[in-house]
């Protein structure tokens, strides 16, 4: 220990060193200072992610990363199968389940993933954002998953907490100059985590509750004022609860997922329901939101369903839904909600968006296939079909882009 402070003093430092400095920056910065410095800490993140993937597969290979990813491979096939089985703790049968739900709520309705989309100067430019995301999301088993295997098979599954996994990896195989670099840039990464959080709950804040509920007559001045208030109180909460659970008997992941679960469903519920129809009131939204919090709770934490809880979240979200529904119907808006476009951006969209967004997609359908272990013929051939159909949908499109622009 560099300073002689036991595990515990020392999370305790780095959560209020980090809080503090992350609070003064997203407080003070606004969303244009986190946005720089998420560009640079993910620069960072990838390059040094790919250094530990590669360095932890030299070290098991004698220096030759190919041997070691083949030693990795065959002393751990399981481990290499993208299915999984009965006993992992995230069941492949979750993917069509709860991760749906999970994966749309942190994308598509998390103020602090939306508001870059947000941020772009016109539709066009904040599809080809969104969709670069998701090209950088499918390098995620090569930063991710891989070192995890890797750690694995050096460990032997020996270590006590898996949330030491990594850590302990890239302290073994990496330089002790590069251990620095990588743990600037993943205090940057924390850094970028909570700066987007704090910025995106002092915005809702100061936007939603306090400039239509409490003053909306609220001068743009006094909303920032506002807003560094809040802010500076949510920040305090928050480095005053993360030390308690750093010690997660499960790890820390795991926690996350099933305390999200108490709010994800919920929210996604909500905001699907308002895009797809025009006459459910508000009060549907709002007992939606009670609903599902308090049956998240009651059926996960109270009476203990015997459930996988990603299954449940799952269920519940569906019958948040008809709950909002059935509302809609007894008691709906007398004059149906109309969209009215402000003319504020561009709207027109990107002509490669949905090509585009087919290819990533059957990219990342390719991952799972070729890691999957017996898997059937009629799905090789669905997996055949649709790459050459999303081949032939992107050269059609592009051919159609480049004519309209030479005709223009």
């Amino acid at each position: 220990m560099v300073f002689g402070v036991s595990k515990t003093t020392a999370i305790w430092i780095m959560v209020w060193g980090i809080g503090i400095l992350g609070s003064i920056y997203a407080i003070f910065g606004g969303l244009k200072a986190v946005a720089v410095s998420d560009t640079i800490n993910g620069v960072g993140l990838l390059v040094g992610g790919i250094l530990v993937t590669v360095l932890g597969l030299a070290y098991v290979g004698a220096g030759n990363p190919w041997e070691g990813l083949k030693e990795v491979y065959q002393a751990n096939p399981d481990h290499f199968n993208s299915i999984g089985n009965k006993n992992s703790v995230v069941p492949f049968s979750t993917l069509f389940t709860r991760m749906i739900v999970s994966n749309l709520f942190f994308w598509c309705t998390n103020q602090s993933i939306i508001q870059r989309a947000l941020g772009a100067k016109n539709l066009k430019e904040g599809q080809k954002g969104v969709l670069f995301c998701a090209f950088l999301k499918l390098l995620g088993p090569l930063l991710i998953i891989l070192p995890g295997i890797v750690a694995f098979h050096i460990f032997q599954g020996q270590l006590d907490v898996p949330d030491q996994a990594y850590p302990d990896l890239v302290h073994l195989v990496l330089p002790e100059a590069l251990v620095g670099f990588f743990a600037a840039v993943v205090v940057g990464a924390v850094l970028s985590t909570f700066n987007s959080a704090l910025n995106s709950s002092v915005t809702l804040f100061s936007r939603n509750v306090y400039k239509t509920q409490l003053n909306p007559n609220a001068s743009d001045l006094q909303l920032v004022k506002v807003g560094k208030i809040v802010g500076t109180v949510l920040a305090i909460i928050a480095m005053i609860v993360a030390p308690l659970v750093a010690n997660a008997p499960e790890g820390l992941y795991f926690l996350i997922q099933q305390l999200q679960g108490i709010f994800n469903a919920p929210i996604l519920s909500v905001v699907v329901v308002g895009l797809l129809t025009k006459r459910v009131p508000p009060i549907a939204a709002k007992f939606g939101l009670i609903f599902g919090m308090v049956a998240y709770i009651f059926c996960s934490f109270v009476i203990k369903v015997d459930i996988h809880f990603f299954h449940l979240i799952a269920i519940l979200f569906a019958i948040n839904v008809v709950v909002m529904l059935i509302i809609g119907k007894i008691a709906p808006m007398e004059t149906p909600y109309k969209e009215e476009y402000t003319k504020q951006v561009d709207i027109k969209p990107w002509a490669l968006a949905k090509p585009v967004a087919l290819i990533i997609s059957f990219l990342s359908f390719t991952m799972y296939i070729f890691m999957a272990h017996n898997v059937p013929d009629y799905v090789w051939i669905g997996y055949y079909c649709l790459g050459a159909t999303s081949i032939l949908y992107f050269v059609y499109a592009l051919v159609k882009e480049k004519t309209a622009q030479l005709k223009s």
